[in-house]
């Protein structure tokens, strides 16, 4: 009776500890804490778990479901809708073997399997496949609903990496912070040997949804992280311009990361998440911005000309839900960022302001610009007078140097030959003769965009002061001597007086040439496409916002009518990916009924493309004597060899 009762104990302890194993949703297996070097189990993986309480989406009983195989060298891990793809899990293997990726390193498990593998003392290994499985989200949503809102699918997605060329600035000391290769290639780099305080790269997107964040940086450092203590770099976050918090909500988001075992492009430096907060009324998102450095000295000598290089972020979260971001895989994601294309990422978004033109021959476009404080970065221009076959406008050329420029393309191509271009580039048929302007202005012909004839003064416009621009486009009242010819004037005000640039003839491609036939010679012309449009010709000024207000917009006709346009539609470049493009009226305050552009800056109060809109009319007419405009200047070859001889004319 002893013995039943003693074996009826053991059976009731052993089905205890069965029901607790079995709450544990993994299997255990009792060798493998002491494992046999001469039987299966030493390397094998015991536990693996992921934490999921760092999710915003986390409420008491959510837990993750793992089924270890070893027979299958297999682990099914079940988790809950919110988790992300980049995760750090937490593995357990048989004693005295190692794993690899290492326990608590980021993962992408967008992929269906992924292989870890485990190497036993004695070197045998085994590769175990890792296949996790997403629950769907429950319906309805009990959760915090301003913490995050659904929209529409559950939420599955791949992390989303973007390349840093195009979307990363260099600034600071210059002592060797670079951008190399290109949109598809490209990395960052930190080239210093030790600490740059003031060098620092900056990654700016907005994110167009609130919850949590999760970010890692891909890449290398020079030494491989080698050193015992590795290089390290410190990150710092901001939404809106304002320091990004902690998960504590109270403290800064401020962290440093050693990078220790980088050595190759893909390897990844997991940073702490963000919390993106509810998008504010009126915005399509929120701005983050990284701002990385590196700290301390490169260690020792013998390693590469760099400290380190980085050619991808990484994003996952429940704030990258969404399809009105940026491509990633073909697919619209909810973060904007500059995805690959062959322009540049970080230049600002080239934006365009076209309005319908009245009926009938017009030949003379006024307008009036304003750029506001802060808004003339370096290297913008502005596009004042745009038309079918040329433009003029204001530029900010250097630190001390501003423009205004008015330029007529040619009816032929830079690549055409010689001949051709001696035949067709505009001729200068008259130029400034008003002394104290004339030595500020350039002529010259020009190639690169294709050939033409530029001019340019040099002025130093202000920002928020309005200055005028006029241009004259008619055809040559000549055509005999000059058939198939189109003559192109502008002036400037420079808020005293007005400035007469120049006149510029421009030749269609006559018969013969080029293989043009009579019936398709083209010209002469009006003025046509009148419009605007802001530029970042230097093509890395993306980080700040250019932004202009016009207005007063009135056409002349041929018969001296002055008719002022009214419809306008605002378009640009998709801005590849990204969101700081605005344009519209001004409804309100001093610069009422204005058109207004804005592009870069990485602002939030997005205005779409291809949105046709209606200027409240009328405008101030402006009070312009033609015929005295149109009496300044010279035509004599004499007094400036720039003048084309022969291109004197008489006006019928």
């Amino acid at each position: 009776m002893k013995i039943f009762r003693f074996h009826c104990i053991i059976v009731l302890v052993l089905c205890i500890l069965s029901i607790g194993l079995g709450s544990c949703k993994r299997l255990t297996y009792p060798d493998l804490d002491k494992p046999d070097p001469n039987r299966p189990g030493i390397n094998d993986i015991v536990a693996f778990n992921i934490d999921i309480t760092q999710f915003p989406e986390y409420k008491d009983g959510d837990k993750v479901e793992t089924n270890i195989v070893p027979d299958k060298d297999s682990v099914y891990v079940m988790v809950p809708w919110y988790v992300g793809k980049l995760l750090r899990p937490n593995i357990e293997v048989s004693s005295n073997a190692t794993v690899a990726p290492i326990s608590g390193s980021v993962t992408d498990f967008s992929q269906e399997n992924i292989v870890y593998t485990v190497r036993a003392a004695n070197g045998n290994k085994k590769e175990w496949k890792i296949a996790l499985k997403w629950l769907e989200e429950p319906e309805p949503f009990p959760r915090n609903e301003t913490q995050r809102r659904f929209e529409g699918e559950t939420p599955k997605y791949k992390p989303i990496k973007f390349g840093l060329w195009g979307n990363a600035y260099s600034s600071g000391s210059g002592l060797g912070l670079s951008r190399s290769g290109n949109a598809t290639t490209g990395y960052i780099q930190n080239n210093n040997s030790g600490p740059d305080p003031t060098g620092v790269h900056t990654i700016y997107f907005v994110a167009r949804h609130a919850g949590e964040l999760q970010l890692a940086l891909a890449g290398r450092t020079g030494s491989g992280g080698t050193s015992p203590n590795g290089e390290q770099i410190n990150v710092k976050a901001y939404i809106n311009g304002l320091p990004a918090k902690d998960d504590n909500g109270t403290t800064d988001y401020n962290h440093s990361y050693r990078l220790i075992g980088k050595t190759t492009a893909t390897d990844t430096v997991t940073l702490h998440r963000i919390i993106i907060p509810e998008i504010p009324a009126g915005n399509v998102g929120v701005q983050v911005k990284l701002e990385i450095r590196g700290v301390g000295l490169r260690p020792g000598s013998g390693n590469s000309s760099y400290y380190y290089r980085f050619y991808e972020l990484w994003l996952n979260g429940w704030a990258t839900r969404g399809d009105q971001g940026a491509l990633f895989n073909g697919k619209k994601t909810g973060i904007s960022f500059s995805y690959a294309t062959p322009r540049d990422g970080i230049a600002a978004p080239s934006i365009h302001m076209n309005m319908t033109a009245p009926t009938g021959n017009m030949e003379y476009f006024y307008t009036e610009v304003t750029v506001p404080p802060g808004g003339d970065p370096l290297y913008t221009y502005y596009m004042t007078s745009g038309n079918g076959q040329g433009y003029a406008g204001i530029q900010t050329n250097s630190a001390t140097e501003r423009r205004f420029l008015f330029s007529i393309w040619a009816a032929i191509e830079e690549s055409d030959p010689s001949a051709l271009k001696v035949k067709y580039n505009p001729k200068i048929v008259r130029v400034c003769n008003q002394p104290q302007y004339r030595p500020g202005i350039t002529y010259s012909v020009f190639g690169g965009e294709g050939t033409g004839g530029q001019s340019y003064l040099n002025v130093k416009w202000e920002t928020g002061k309005t200055y005028k621009v006029l241009l004259r486009i008619r055809p040559h009242p000549d055509q005999v001597r000059f058939p198939n010819s189109t003559l192109y004037k502008a002036w400037f005000h420079n808020g005293t007086e007005w400035i007469f640039m120049c006149e510029w003839r421009r030749q269609e491609v006559l018969p013969g040439d080029k293989g043009v036939t009579q019936s398709t010679v083209k010209g002469p012309y009006w003025y046509t496409s009148a419009g605007h449009f802001i530029e970042d010709f230097n093509g890395q000024m993306g980080a700040a916002e250019h932004k202009a207000y016009f207005t007063n917009h009135w056409f002349i006709t041929d018969q001296g009518q002055y008719v002022e346009p009214i419809n306008y539609i605002f378009t640009g470049d998709q801005a590849q990916g990204r969101a700081d493009v605005a344009g519209g009226v001004i409804s309100s305050g001093e610069y009422a009924n204005a058109i207004y552009m804005r592009s870069g800056g990485y602002f939030t109060d997005y205005t779409s493309f291809t949105n046709p809109f209606t200027k409240p009319s009328p405008a101030i007419k402006p009070q312009l004597d033609l015929i005295a405009l149109n009496a300044m200047g010279t035509d004599d070859p004499s007094v400036d060899s720039k003048i084309s001889p022969g291109e004197r004319y008489t006006e019928k």
